[in-house]
């Protein structure tokens, strides 16, 4: 019988978003972003691109939020996701 294994790690504490929120800063800074108010993305600023301890409360929720939708896309995908 042939068995298909998927494994993704996807980190929701606090000192593990901050590691996954700096490598996502990290990529839009070597796009060529900055940081700056208010948000423009022609001319690639976004007000995030901050330490994650700077960010504002909302902008943590908000990659809570969107870590918490990837999992339930992978489980409706019939993926066995383990925390």
């Amino acid at each position: 019988m042939k068995c298909n294994v998927f494994v993704l790690i996807i980190p929701l504490m606090s000192a593990e978003q901050e590691s996954v929120d700096s490598s996502e800063k990290l990529e839009r800074l070597r796009d060529g972003w900055i940081a700056g108010f208010p948000r423009d993305d022609e001319r690639r600023i976004h007000p995030d691109l901050i330490p994650y301890d700077e960010l504002s409360e909302q902008s943590r929720e908000y990659d809570r939020v969107a870590a918490r939708g990837i999992i339930g896309i992978l489980e409706r995908l019939g993926f066995a996701v383990v925390r």
